[in-house]
């Protein structure tokens, strides 16, 4: 009679834990959805904000009759263009980051998954990896 209530405990905390990683699992794939959808948005308004700055800078340079004020519009243009490569090229390396963690955190959790599918396991080995998992 223990035993069998040993292993329903057993299966009643497998599947609790399966439970819990399934959840982990939804939530870091809609935190990476969300993150992607940021990068993308700021990506497409920095684009944005640089052509019109650049088709400002340009009508300035046409309709400016002083020359000394031509070649700073000139340098403004050249300095807008360097500052929004710069910028894309950090944004760029830091969802790269970001998308590379939550990656590897799903990644830690689905074999976790699997492991727990096998009837053989440890369930207390598993939930203090789990535990101690920071996923950095």
């Amino acid at each position: 009679m223990f035993t069998n209530l040993k292993n329903h405990k057993k299966i009643m905390n497998k599947n609790e834990l399966l439970r819990k990683i399934e959840l982990k699992v939804a939530q870091l794939q809609r935190k990476a959805r969300i993150s992607k959808l940021i990068f993308l948005t700021c990506s497409i308004l920095l684009i944005v904000m640089s052509a019109f700055n650049g088709i400002l800078s340009a009508y300035a340079i046409t309709k400016n009759p002083n020359p000394i004020a031509i070649n700073l519009f000139v340098a403004i243009s050249f300095i807008n263009a360097i500052v929004t490569f710069v910028t894309s090229l950090s944004s760029f390396f830091v969802f790269e980051n970001v998308y590379t963690k939550n990656s590897a955190k799903i990644d830690f959790f689905e074999k976790k998954k699997i492991e727990l599918k096998n009837p053989d396991c440890d369930i207390d080995v598993i939930a203090e990896e789990l535990i101690i998992y920071k996923g950095e």
